[in-house]
């Protein structure tokens, strides 16, 4: 594994950008990422200040023709800041995130170890039934359900439809405590990138403070690292990046989901 430069920040910023621009499909200025149940990502978006919010309002009417649900993904480093003309269309901010990030070395996943859990990345039965679309993640729906998610099982049947579409583009893991699912956490590998998005992980509360999601930390990161990503990404809550930050990962930038509802 080659030593990441000793700054390396320029480099992953161009690599996100690069996989931004290559998550979904690109209409003109914007590259639009559709999921399995029809929502819609703005991943990328190249256009001048005053060309923005004309395009804003395209893509909220074509939400609205289209009835999907609608999320803009605002970067920090974006040439152009779109949350003033976000806001202006009727989109919701989310949470601020901070982009961290972390060069993929022998000792990145030793940072975050694993010893007394038990992590598992899970897998699909080969032919669910229709009935059971998310069989094989019922313990990240049991997580889920514990911390509050209300669409825990409508997000699992996302997953596993990502899952079965392209296995090698996400893996998802548990980390088990006396048997019982106590932790989830997901990690993405865009194909041909070098970097792995970590994302998704939760705790169940009764095992907070344990462990759980440094373990699967290390756990995703070893994974990452055998499969010969370069960098690993975050974007992190309040809740996680004190952890990354202690054990090694750096601050790279920020992000901010924006959301619009489609008008029924």
């Amino acid at each position: 594994m080659t030593a990441a430069p000793p700054d390396w920040t320029a480099e992953v910023l161009a690599l996100v950008d690069a996989d931004r621009r290559a998550a979904g499909r690109a209409d003109g200025p914007v590259v639009r990422e559709v999921d399995a149940a029809g929502d819609c990502r703005i991943t990328y978006a190249a256009v001048p200040a005053a060309g923005l919010p004309a395009l804003i309002a395209a893509e909220a009417r074509r939400a609205d023709a289209g009835g999907y649900a609608l999320e803009w993904k605002a970067y920090g480093h974006d040439p152009v800041e779109p949350g003033p003309a976000l806001l202006a269309a009727g989109f919701a901010a989310g949470e601020p995130e901070r982009l961290l990030a972390l060069p993929l070395t022998p000792a990145a996943p030793a940072a975050f170890p694993t010893a007394g859990h038990d992590p598992h990345r899970l897998t699909l039965p080969p032919d669910p039934a229709p009935p059971a679309p998310a069989a094989g993640l019922a313990e990240v729906v049991a997580v889920a359900v514990a911390v509050g998610r209300a669409d825990a099982r409508a997000e699992a049947e996302r997953l596993a439809a990502l899952l079965r579409a392209d296995p090698a583009a996400l893996s998802v893991w548990v980390d088990r405590v006396g048997g019982a699912p106590a932790a989830s956490a997901r990690a993405h590998y865009p194909p041909g990138s070098a970097l792995v998005e970590l994302a998704g992980g939760r705790t169940v509360p009764a095992y907070r403070r344990r462990g759980c999601f440094t373990a699967l930390v290390g756990a995703r990161l070893a994974e990452a690292l055998a499969r010969g990503r370069r960098y690993a990404v975050v974007d992190a809550l309040p809740t996680s990046a004190p952890t990354l930050l202690r054990r090694g990962f750096r601050e790279v930038g920020g992000t901010r989901p924006y959301t619009y509802t489609p008008a029924r």
